[in-house]
């Protein structure tokens, strides 16, 4: 189970240049992932940068100093439709527009109390969820312009936006819309990796990167087109059964492989220290395993790893040339994802004309196998197992 997580953060490493990689030796190992910049003459430089969802503190640090050379940085985050500033060229737009709007504002307040303001819901987001803080703060206003705003009615608490005439009150497009805030909150995106990363003693990437830096945008499809795009697809992508569930620990999969992560630290005290070891070594092996990888998301279908992997690789680069477009020579943009998509980033910059002019590689986990009380025997297990699987999967 713990593989199968593991194998859902990566993917294959195809085309020229490698993404993820581990440096060993008899008394270290550690996972390395690849930034790699592009130039194109006359055009701004593109960081494509490959990150690892789980890591240590000091790959955190070294990521965000590597990105903070970058006029925007374009990144990584399925949110929902209602995600983005609401916009529309008629009213009937415009009210559906700032509908979808008020129910991400509605769901991110969800189980806690009024929230003062929208700029205070995003403050709030912060220690759990980085990423949604500057999306939050795109829906400070309607689609009319005016501000919106949590107020208390009948029904509880509804986060409101006047109309068109931003007057209380009124009827058809001027009539205030309201979406009701509900009473319990809905099911954390990133909870089983963040349970991992705890029970691992490591740091979880959306609680320790920038992404309420306003130069910090995202640029992913919707959760509701990875969903219509998955409709019908076999393993149930789109349901709490499938991985999605399994990631927020929604699914009976997820519940039991929460319980199990639950039980680490135990376990590693029972092992005289030797699980967590072992768990990290075997993620740096596993995640430096080309045959393991090829093979990574294949165990989903192919129209999961289409839509997932290649479909979103698609609005990445969207956005990523929208914003270069807009950029000076002297300009430089970062596309943050994790290192299963960067094989696809790399050809999407390559058919435009960019090319890779320097790499740059950051320890992302580490095992100190000096210090560690894993045996010669342990280590020797773990990458036997891993060659082991990686031969069965590379046929």
């Amino acid at each position: 189970m713990i593989t199968a997580l593991m194998l859902s953060m990566a993917a294959p490493l195809s085309g020229d240049l490698h993404w993820l990689g581990a440096a060993s030796s008899d008394t270290h190992s550690s996972l390395h992932t690849a930034a790699r910049r592009y130039e194109r003459p006359g055009h701004c430089d593109i960081w494509a940068v490959g990150v690892a969802h789980l890591g240590d503190t000091q790959y955190y640090d070294a990521l965000e100093v590597l990105l903070s050379a970058s006029d925007v940085v374009v990144f990584e985050a399925v949110m929902p439709e209602g995600a983005v500033p609401p916009s529309g060229s008629t009213d009937d737009e415009r009210i559906a527009s700032t509908t979808n709007s008020l129910r991400v504002l509605a769901a991110m307040a969800a189980g806690g109390p009024m929230p003062e303001s929208v700029e205070a819901l995003a403050l709030a987001q912060r220690p759990s969820h980085r990423p949604s803080v500057n999306v939050i703060r795109g829906l400070s206003n309607d689609a009319w312009g005016t501000p919106v705003a949590f107020v208390k009615n009948g029904d509880g608490v509804v986060v409101r936006s006047l109309g068109s005439d931003g007057q209380p009150g009124g009827d058809g497009a001027a009539a205030d819309i309201d979406v009701r805030v509900p009473d319990e909150a809905g099911a954390d995106g990133g909870t089983l990796q963040r349970e991992l990363a705890e029970a691992l003693r490591m740091e979880f990437q959306l609680h320790n990167l920038p992404y309420e830096d306003p130069h910090w945008v995202p640029g992913d499809m919707s959760a509701e087109e990875v969903q219509r795009r998955l409709v019908g697809d076999h393993v149930e992508g789109g349901s709490d059964q499938g991985l999605g569930g399994m990631l927020t620990g929604t699914s009976t999969t997820g519940q039991f492989a929460v319980g199990l992560i639950r039980m680490l630290p135990a376990i590693d005290r029972v092992s005289g220290g030797r699980a967590i070891d072992g768990l990290r070594l075997m993620m740096i092996e596993t995640l430096s395993n080309e045959q393991l990888l090829d093979q990574g998301l294949t165990i989903y279908g192919e129209q999961f790893e289409q839509v997932i992997l290649h479909d979103r690789n698609d609005v990445a680069l969207e956005y990523t040339f929208h914003h270069a477009a807009e950029a000076s020579e002297d300009d430089a943009i970062a596309v943050l994802y994790g290192a299963a998509h960067l094989p696809g980033i790399d050809a999407g910059l390559r058919a435009k004309g960019w090319q890779p002019v320097e790499t740059r590689w950051l320890p992302a986990i580490s095992v100190d196998l000096e210090a560690s009380a894993l045996t010669p025997e342990d280590i020797q297990a773990i990458k036997g197992w891993t060659d082991m699987a990686g031969s069965m999967f590379g046929g």
